[in-house]
């Protein structure tokens, strides 16, 4: 059994090996690339599809088959690299997959319009996103099984660096989409992923499994705390997909080029990966680091409440406004998955007694990844058959209203366990400063 604390302190001495930077330097930079791969659509998928006589609903459904694919990968790829799969392996397979379906997208051009264009869409994602579950899942378990005593900061520097894919995916989209047409955009950041997979192979050091002593079982994460917070990262995740899909169409009131859309969506995913890292180191600095996921929470409810605005809310909406509510979004997302993910890592090590290895990291990111994909499949669907029958403003009622729930929930978790359970334990330490 572990002791409290999910990771020793590493001491000040201690520096990362160069085989150690290798490993999380070509992670920042896959997870640069496929990022963008996942993002760079959001500024003119939209407007393309309705030119190839597609609705909004059906630029949803395009947008949210991606991560719906990766909802059932995500847990098939932690079982393989728990039993059989090498680490290394799954990642540059990974990597070739979704680098070479981006590429074959930009050939929709040849696609007739209608049913033929959003079918042939559709099956492309669909496999492409094969593609990206298996590396990023990946992602998470060799952190654990290579850079254990940092998962505090590489976590976060890894949603930092798909923060900043958000960033640069639509900007380079828009860009390149505007001055390149439709093939440019999937050519240019097919390619890079491609490339990268390559130099992947060639020189990322082989990921050791570990020890074989981490079963993938659903009893070990059977949890109320745990499922709460697969719940909280999904629901946020609903958020940033039905921001992704219905931002540019939200926008298209203010008339804006398809760079300056492109660049909208900057504010949200910069603040994003700003906050990630701060969030992470933060929540060491705390004995549960849920308290940070509900001031997400509530930043995130806020924004959904006046990015629209609300209708009830007797406001006129504004660039500007839709703008800080973008800040409010991307610092609100910044604690979800972080500091879910190490609070759940905190209760299978210390309280369930499962090894810091690789086997354990891959058994959490098969759970917190398909929570992930689950709820950007949802937010683009739902935000897209929303915003086509009721608008933007009355869409984003039901998306706050997911938020709220699920903020109400976390709250009470949070409350119960550090409070409740503090009185019960006040002889053997201080309760929590909340209480």
């Amino acid at each position: 059994m572990k002791t409290k604390e999910t990771f020793e302190i590493v001491a000040p001495e201690r520096r990362f090996s160069k085989r150690e930077f290798t490993i999380m330097f070509f992670l920042s930079v896959a997870c640069l690339t496929e990022g963008s791969c996942f993002s760079h659509i959001a500024p003119f998928y939209a407007e393309e599809s309705g030119k190839r006589d597609n609705d909004k609903t059906q630029f949803g459904i395009v947008f949210g088959i991606h991560p719906a694919v990766g909802f059932f990968m995500a847990p098939i790829v932690g079982q393989l690299l728990v039993k059989t799969v090498k680490a290394k392996k799954m990642l540059v397979l990974g990597m070739f997959l979704d680098g070479i379906l981006t590429i074959v997208t930009g050939f929709l051009t040849s696609v007739p319009n209608g049913t033929p264009f959003f079918a042939a869409g559709l099956i492309l994602r669909s496999v492409q996103s094969v593609g990206f579950s298996m590396a990023v899942t990946t992602y998470y378990a060799i952190i654990g099984a290579e850079l254990g005593p940092w998962a505090h900061i590489c976590l976060p520097i890894i949603e930092t660096i798909y923060g900043a894919s958000v960033v640069a995916g639509p900007a380079i989209g828009g860009f390149l989409y505007e001055h390149g047409g439709f093939r440019l955009p999937f050519f240019v950041l097919g390619s890079i992923t491609t490339i990268t997979a390559v130099f992947v192979m060639a020189t990322f050091p082989t990921i050791d499994k570990g020890s074989e002593e981490t079963k993938y079982s659903w009893a070990a994460v059977f949890d109320i705390r745990i499922i709460l917070n697969v719940l909280m990262v999904m629901s946020t995740f609903i958020i940033v997909g039905f921001n992704d899909a219905t931002l540019a169409i939200n926008l298209q009131q203010f008339e804006l080029s398809p760079t300056y859309t492109g660049l909208c969506f900057v504010v949200c995913g910069g603040l994003y990966s700003i906050s990630s890292i701060f969030w992470g180191i933060m929540s060491k600095r705390v004995g549960d680091p849920r308290y940070f996921v509900v001031a997400g929470a509530a930043l995130s409810c806020i924004a959904m409440a006046f990015v629209g605005p609300l209708p009830v809310l007797d406001m006129r909406p504004t660039l500007p406004l839709v703008l800080v509510m973008q800040a409010f979004m991307g610092t609100g997302y910044g604690p979800s998955f972080v500091c879910s993910f190490m609070h759940s890592l905190g209760v299978v090590t210390n309280e369930r007694g499962l090894p810091d290895n690789l086997g354990t990291y891959a058994m959490l990111s098969g759970i917190f990844m398909p929570a992930c994909f689950m709820g950007n499949a949802i937010g683009p669907m739902l935000g897209g058959f929303l915003v086509e029958n009721y608008g933007y403003r009355n869409a984003t009622v039901v998306v706050f209203s997911i938020v709220l729930v699920m903020l109400l929930m976390e709250v009470w978790s949070v409350l119960h366990d550090n409070c409740s359970l503090g009185w019960k334990k006040r002889t053997e330490q201080k309760p929590s400063p909340l209480c």
